[in-house]
């Protein structure tokens, strides 16, 4: 697909240039993957690295979207390292191209000055899609941080997607539910249920249910467990 000649041209996978990647929300900047030194040198003045972020825009015959690589394979930090020019606190990024062919063109590209650089050519089938339910709670997820609640789950988040558990239903609906902040008892309003305090708190103006909150803590675990 790419006129230009590309760096990798055995690699046809979107995983194999980028093993773990998100959906990119704004309110959470996309993470640097690399940097390098600023090829200027000038005596007397404060020189920026050049950084390589996983931010990737992608524009396709549907439209354009955005995801955001938490990891790059180690040649594309290479290739970054050694071919890309470090231009003063400059942040590079990857753009895809996806054609009607079904194929998608990769490329690293500069935010200070007019360059890119092609990586490789890959099936468009290879690039993540995420559901409108992923996109809710990747979403909320940036809103109300409920890392430090998951975190004693990971361990067996991970024993339930190893067995093929994609929706952690063998994990006891009454470990997510406390979590989630339910509470029993009742008041002269009515039953109690669902706690606001911590974390939580951003919930009540949201109006999440506890079967929301509960997806909200999944959601997370399963990002969480992938990392450890």
């Amino acid at each position: 697909m790419s006129s230009h000649k590309i760096a990798f041209p055995n690699v046809r996978k979107f995983n194999e240039l980028f093993p773990t990647c998100k959906l990119h929300i704004t309110e959470r900047p996309s993470a640097t993957l690399a940097e390098k030194d600023s090829w200027m040198k000038e005596p007397g003045k404060t020189h920026y690295p050049c950084l390589l972020t996983g931010y990737i825009s992608i524009d396709s015959p549907d439209g354009f979207r955005s995801l955001s690589a938490t990891s790059a394979a180690p040649f594309v930090v290479d290739y970054f390292k050694n071919n890309v020019l470090g231009v003063d606190n400059d942040r590079v990024t990857f753009g895809i191209t996806i054609g009607k062919d079904g194929k998608a063109s990769v490329r690293m590209q500069h935010g200070q000055i007019i360059g890119s650089h092609y990586l490789a050519d890959i099936s468009a089938d290879s690039i993540p899609s995420y559901s409108e339910h992923f996109e809710k709670y990747e979403k909320l997820a940036a809103k109300i941080d409920v890392r430090e609640l998951v975190k004693p789950m990971l361990d067996n988040v991970k024993k339930a997607i190893t067995k093929g558990d994609e929706h952690l239903n063998t994990i006891p609906l009454a470990k997510w539910d406390r979590l989630a902040g339910y509470v029993s008892g009742l008041t002269e309003d009515g039953p109690v249920r669902l706690s606001f305090d911590g974390c939580w708190a951003k919930a009540k103006k949201m109006g999440l249910s506890l079967a929301e909150r509960v997806c909200l803590l999944k959601h997370v675990a399963k990002q969480a467990a992938d990392q450890v």
